[in-house]
């Protein structure tokens, strides 16, 4: 190494007097920006013709070289030029400033390196001036990646890494031809001419600098602080995103997952750098309980809110991918298939997974449903730990870019208990349970009536185990009071704000009582203490429509149906018990009366019966898409809507179902235990997925006709909206 200038650098100088020369914040990103909007601000430099220099005389001969030494000495940074010939690397060592240097050019560089003392105020600043909160796929609003964008647009240099030494005040800046501007389409990546991504800095990068105000020093010690304290803050903001989607974290849950979590963020940081690469093996969570408990929804929870962090605090384009595999539609046979590579368009898991970490994202292998054989629960985990071990081996610097999470109702065989982090789901505490329906109907009134409420509470629901019921209260209850201010409020005389109060008119909470500032009062009845009726929707219709049904079924059937038709529900599940005639009749009642309230129905009957029928409902295994997803899709999937001339051109194709943008799909399933096990996963409210397929529910309705012998598993029952004794 030698120094460009010959000036001579002391290590013993920790001291950094920039923030005592009184130069407002404010002024200085007025001056960044002003000089970032100055066209030929920095010279051009053709560091391409630096590649056949073998020799540090020849390099600080080169006068490319020498221009670029002079952009950093006049930052006051006293750069030090390197050349690795075993790399072809080529880097500059420069100093911290001792003061800040206020012409343009010298603060736009000061400030991508991130070396101004005033640099979380010039981003905060910065930020609060731009449309987005969060940095976009333009990577606009971070000023120091402004900077650095500008530096490689106008001088045809790209910083490809960046490492500072705080003990010695100095930072090493890896520096690579960048005149062709190769950009990667899907994500806006930019890379030197040599395919190295350029260097960007995350979001909170300006948290970790090593840099104490107060002290006006850098410091190893400060710089340990400032990650801990970072992280600690990462921890806190996974749980507000969690609770902003509305889910209840017991302290059990966050107790197991959090120091997992803290290690892998831990491992993952890369100093300032935007590239998140975490260390180790991957993370394996095992999380079991009773049904309703929270399981599928907390891996959904987990999956949003660990993308949000990492895109918030790491790298804005970061995706965490779900590949899941229902083992309750897969044999070991079939798991054994699908699991490996079969070519470079195939659907296997291993493939897919591949797809995610290989691009350096975070994917969840999520397995659900294991079953409750603990040499069964063995035969599967080997199977796929085998496939974890060869994209490990395969990518190994991705390793811990891959979680690995089980659910089940089950507890996990002892083998796997000791290589899985297991998490017992428990139903949150009644507290947590009466604020999450008070918070959730408020959310669901604010979205279907388009209005501004307030909810007050004086008769909560009952405790449940289950935290469906939960759902169902809400989901009920937020539906009546919705079409009762869309249908009550004058739009003349809509008030901004609603107050809704709520109340038990019985003792046994049969009849609930909600008064709605000036709209007529509303009058609820249940029989089951969670799933709400509003009594006059049965009129209108004559005994002979209800033949089949018994009586105290008419209410919540009538509500049923019309949540049904407005979409409300995506899928409704209904399921009839009892004797053979007795469910066809009351089968054959439901179908007239979903015939009479929606246009446009497409029906689909099923039998699972046995394990060789799982192919009717997830469709064979080298199928793109097949079974129930298939028709499912054919009925609502907005793209495939068809014109009428589409419709004429393929007239003669039997195997598309074409239909009008809103079309219903009725779905009857005589289904035993095995059946409702397969089918447990499309009964699940929102879009079901498979590691290779995806549906959404809309407009979607399930009819299970169970047969005598066979009872309604605890599976179905906690999905079900309603279940009809018949006879």
């Amino acid at each position: 190494f030698f120094s460009a200038t010959g000036w001579k650098v002391s290590s013993k100088c920790h001291r950094c007097n920039m923030a005592t020369t009184g130069l407002n914040y404010k002024v200085v990103l007025t001056k960044i920006l002003d000089a970032l909007n100055t066209d030929g601000l920095l010279p051009h430099i053709d560091l391409a013709t630096c590649s056949t220099l073998n020799t540090l005389d020849k390099i600080h001969k080169n006068r490319h070289i020498q221009t670029l030494l002079t952009i950093f000495s006049g930052a006051g940074l006293q750069p030090i030029v390197g050349y690795n010939a075993g790399k072809e690397e080529m880097s500059v060592m420069l100093a911290f400033p001792e003061a800040i240097v206020e012409e343009g050019p010298s603060l736009v560089v000061q400030c991508m390196l991130g070396l101004l003392p005033c640099q979380s105020k010039l981003e905060e600043c910065y930020g609060s001036q731009q449309d987005s909160v969060v940095e976009g796929k333009g990577r606009g609003v971070l000023l120091a990646n402004r900077c650095l964008q500008v530096f490689t647009d106008q001088t045809g240099v790209g910083i490809t890494d960046k490492t500072p030494t705080l003990r010695l005040q100095r930072v090493r800046v890896v520096v690579q031809p960048c005149k062709c501007g190769v950009v990667r389409v899907r994500d806006g990546v930019q890379f030197s001419d040599q395919k190295t991504p350029l260097y960007r800095y995350s979001p909170a990068y300006h948290r970790i600098t090593g840099y104490d105000v107060t002290a006006g020093t850098y410091s190893d010690e400060t710089l340990a602080r400032q990650e801990q304290d970072l992280i600690h803050s990462m921890l806190n903001m996974f749980w507000d995103l969690v609770d902003a989607q509305q889910y209840i974290a017991d302290d059990n849950l966050m107790d197991q997952v959090a120091e997992p979590l803290r290690a892998f963020l831990a491992s993952g940081m890369r100093g300032q750098s935007s590239r998140f690469r975490p260390k180790g093996s991957p993370m394996v969570f095992y999380v079991h309980g009773l049904p309703g408990a929270g399981k599928s929804s907390f891996v959904k929870v987990f999956r949003m809110a660990l993308q949000s962090l990492l895109q918030l605090n790491f790298d804005p384009l970061m995706l965490v991918n779900v590949v899941k595999v229902p083992l309750n539609a897969i044999t070991a046979e079939n798991l054994r298939a699908i699991l490996h590579v079969q070519g470079i368009s195939d659907c296997s898991v291993e493939r897919i997974l591949e797809q995610t970490i290989a691009k350096g994202h975070v994917v969840m292998f999520h397995l659900e449903e294991n079953p409750e054989d603990p040499q069964q629960q063995m035969t599967l985990f080997e199977m796929t730990r085998k496939l974890v071990k060869t994209l490990v081996t395969r990518y190994p610097e991705y390793a811990s870019n891959l979680l690995y999470l089980v659910t089940s109702n089950y507890a996990p065989a002892p083998a796997i208990a000791k290589e899985a982090r297991v998490v017992l789901m428990r139903p949150p505490h009644y507290a947590k349970q009466q604020d999450w329906c008070r918070r959730m109907l408020t959310e669901t009134i604010k979205a279907h009536a388009e209005v501004d409420v307030s909810v007050l509470l004086h008769t909560p629901p009952h405790q449940s185990e289950d935290m469906r019921n939960m759902e169902k209260w809400r989901m009920s209850v937020g539906y009546h009071i919705s079409k009762h201010i869309t249908k009550h409020s004058h739009p003349a005389r809509q008030l901004a704000s609603y107050q809704v109060a709520i109340q038990n008119k019985e003792a046994d909470g049969s009849t609930m009582d909600v008064s709605v500032d000036g709209l007529p009062p509303l009058v609820l009845d249940t029989t089951d203490h969670y799933f709400y009726c509003h009594p006059t929707l049965t009129s209108g219709l004559t005994s002979e429509q209800w033949q089949g049904i018994p009586t105290c079924n008419h209410a919540v059937v009538a509500t049923l149906l019309e949540m049904y038709a407005d979409n409300y529900l995506r899928p409704l599940v209904v399921v009839l018990t009892g004797a053979k005639g007795h469910r066809a009749t009351a089968r054959a009642c439901l179908e007239a009366l979903v015939r009479e309230r929606v246009n446009d129905l497409h029906e689909c009957m099923v039998s699972v019966l046995r394990e060789q029928d799982k192919e009717c409902v997830l469709g064979k295994t080298h199928e793109l898409m097949g079974g129930l997803f298939r028709f499912i899709d054919e009925v609502n999937n907005p793209a495939r809507l068809a014109t009428a001339e589409t419709i004429a051109q393929k007239e003669k194709d039997a195997h598309t179902k074409y239909r009008t943008s809103d079309a219903y799909a009725l779905i009857i399933a005589h289904v035993n235990e095995v059946g409702q096990f397969v089918l447990r996963e499309l009964l699940e409210s929102g879009s079901s997925d498979t590691h290779w397929q995806r549906v959404c529910k809309d407009r979607v309705m399930f009819l299970l006709d169970i047969p005598e012998g066979s009872g309604v598993s605890s599976t179905v029952q906690s999905r079900a909206h309603h279940v009809i004794h018949c006879g």
